[in-house]
């Protein structure tokens, strides 16, 4: 039961953020959170993201630093394989 509680509170302080940068901004701002694993594909950026706020998603927006952005809910399949991934590269998480 002790594991459970501890992989829902992992599940509930993780995002999946797909997010579209603003014209001549070229890396990714501050969140306040911290970056389990990270994907560009141009000005597109997909990351998990531990903590931060969906507040500062909308000042970025509002500030033209992003265009876009969508949040939502990954399965624990997906942080798993995040977390793995940036392991993987160097870049362990915390």
């Amino acid at each position: 039961l002790l594991l459970v509680e501890r992989l829902d509170k992992l599940k509930a302080e993780v995002r999946e953020i797909t997010l579209t940068l603003g014209n001549g901004t070229t890396t990714l701002p501050e969140f306040g959170g911290t970056i389990i694993s990270q994907h560009q594909r141009d000005r597109q950026w997909r990351l998990l993201l531990r903590g931060g706020e969906d507040s500062r998603l909308a000042a970025l927006r509002d500030e033209g630093l992003l265009i876009e952005f969508e949040v939502r809910q990954p399965t624990l399949e997906d942080i798993f394989v995040g977390i793995l991934k940036s392991t993987s590269a160097g870049h362990p998480s915390s």
